[in-house]
């Protein structure tokens, strides 16, 4: 091949690439501005990050088209606030649907419009399951990590009280200032308390993924509060919550509980 032969093929080359670039920073921006407003639009859609760290081959576009349909269901996902009304058994499941590449369904207006019309059939029992599952969650149990730290009469100490403490629950900020929620179980635990606390009183979800209180907790010094709790976080990693509405509180109880007074645990 002739020298000039070479730069020929690499002229060619080089509007193929360029060609190629505009066209992947288009299909970028065209998903980022379908999720317009949602935080995932900050995170997915990176091409670039995609073929970096999962894929290079690009003669398999089909498998590249595997991670970009993971990122656009994790944005749906975020957009519909499915994982805000959801029990953490629901969230997990969620999280391995989507590691499973192969296994994820198409991104289609049928199927979209067929998660949407099944999550407005289960609402009720979605909701009555999360105030449910936070009611077993922070109600005082021989497995607890809590139980027996406050004292409590004999005729309410199988229901939450007003005050509770979450082990592990927080940790120093990186930067020593401050507290931040610990990731992963925590995360979701505090989420959906915030989320049956909006319930409970009628009020729409928090436009944040993890919630008002995990918010407060990141924007405060380690203690504060919030409409509906007073919080402070220890070094030991510790989270005491106070509950501030007892209206709500009593209604938390009365759910959780079937409208029953609640046996005693066994071993």
């Amino acid at each position: 091949m002739t020298v000039g032969q070479i730069a020929r093929a690499y002229a060619t080359a080089k509007t193929k690439m360029e060609e190629g670039c505009r066209l992947l920073h288009e299909a970028e921006n065209e998903l980022k501005l379908a999720f317009e407003g949602n935080s995932m639009q900050r995170h997915g859609f990176n091409f670039s990050g995609c073929i970096r760290y999962h894929h290079s081959d690009f003669d398999k576009p089909d498998e590249i088209e595997l991670y970009m349909r993971q990122d656009t269901w994790r944005a749906i996902i975020g957009l519909l606030g499915i994982k805000k009304i959801s029990s953490l058994k629901t969230c997990k499941e969620i999280d391995q649907m989507l590691e499973d590449l192969k296994a994820l369904p198409p991104i289609t207006e049928e199927v979209m419009l067929g998660m949407l019309k099944a999550q407005a059939e289960s609402m009720n029992e979605t909701l009555k399951g999360l105030v449910c599952e936070v009611f077993e969650w922070l109600r005082p149990n021989p497995n607890g990590h809590y139980v027996g730290k406050y004292k409590t009469s004999e005729s309410n100490q199988w229901s939450i009280q007003r005050r509770v403490l979450i082990p592990y629950a927080v940790e120093r900020q990186y930067n020593g200032k401050g507290y931040r929620v610990s990731h992963g179980r925590s995360e979701d635990q505090l989420r959906s308390l915030n989320t049956v606390m909006l319930i409970l009183d009628g009020k729409p979800l928090a436009p944040t993924h993890n919630g008002h209180l995990t918010d407060a907790i990141y924007a405060s010094g380690g203690w504060g509060e919030n409409d509906y709790f007073t919080f402070k976080c220890y070094k030991n990693r510790n989270l005491h919550l106070w509950f501030r509405r007892e209206d709500l509180l009593a209604e938390l109880n009365r759910i959780g509980s079937g409208g029953e007074p609640q046996l005693k645990y066994t071993k």
